[in-house]
């Protein structure tokens, strides 16, 4: 990731790990008693697992899969003899950072370990402590974005307008959208677009590009099935944004279905498509 991407790397887990950290801070801190015990029955968990790629002309090609386990207290699993797998493939238990909250553990997997490809299904397994397997669930990720599915510049005068186009992004129609709804699961597609602006030195150099933190240089636009396009105004880099010398752009798709039983109520897997993006601004 180089020095342009510096506030991507925020963008990480997404809404998913805001969502389970929120959980975990309202939550009893203290590890699980489960951690140190020996656990054959899956309805004392609740695993949360997401299947996360990211790629674009701005961001290394990357893929990572992460999960937490809790019990049905909320507090996290850190046990050595439960396995998690993906197509065969064991994560790692990490026992993750400590802060003024705990330690929050969780099961990973990077690049190195397993290729998460896009249009594929991944089957979730558990082994408990005495061997047993069951079968978490299972996803397909949604397809690799390609300029087929999105379109966009690499540069763009600051005096125009900026139409961006897509195609497919949201691999699902409303309607089976809905009936996933229904079922508790679900599936949505973002496109978010922010201001990347210069950060100089007395002497005027530039030497570091950060994203804007006002919320109203924030765009973001709900995706639908089939084709869409966004107008970006001009009037969106006039004024006092003189000083803003790229557009980000994020578009991302995100699909959630719920584990199979019997592991506890609000167990899931999640798959996330991202794609960054970098617009040069002209003058």
């Amino acid at each position: 990731m180089n020095t342009r991407m510096v506030e991507f790397a925020g963008s990480r887990f997404g809404w998913w790990l805001v969502a389970l950290s929120l959980v975990f801070l309202f939550s009893q801190c203290t590890e699980s008693s489960l951690s140190s015990s020996v656990v054959t029955d899956p309805s004392l968990l609740q695993i949360n697992l997401l299947i996360m790629r990211q790629n674009g002309n701005d961001v290394s090609r990357s893929a990572t899969v992460e999960a937490y386990v809790r019990d049905r207290d909320g507090k996290p699993v850190a046990n050595n003899s439960i396995q998690l797998k993906v197509n065969g493939t064991a994560l790692r238990l990490n026992q993750g950072a400590t802060n003024y909250y705990g330690a929050f553990p969780y099961y990973e997997l990077k690049d190195s370990s397993i290729r998460i490809a896009g249009n594929q299904d991944y089957i979730v397994t558990v082994v408990m402590s005495n061997g047993q397997t069951f079968e978490l669930g299972r996803i397909r990720t949604q397809p690799d974005l390609t300029a087929d599915h999105f379109t966009i510049p690499l540069t763009h005068h600051r005096s125009r307008p900026l139409t961006i186009q897509w195609n497919n992004v949201e691999p699902h129609s409303y309607l089976v959208n809905l009936w996933h709804q229904c079922q508790g699961e679900g599936s949505t597609s973002e496109l978010k677009i922010f201001k990347i602006r210069e950060k100089k030195d007395p002497s005027g150099n530039v030497v570091q590009e950060e994203r804007s933190v006002a919320e109203t240089d924030y765009l973001n636009q709900r995706l639908g099935s089939g084709k869409g396009n966004f107008v970006l105004p001009k009037s969106y880099l006039e004024g006092n944004d003189t000083d803003v010398n790229a557009l980000g752009v994020s578009v991302s798709s995100t699909e959630t279905v719920k584990a199979d039983e019997p592991f506890l109520p609000g167990s899931t897997i999640t798959s996330q498509r991202e794609g960054l993006y970098r617009i040069d601004v002209t003058n």
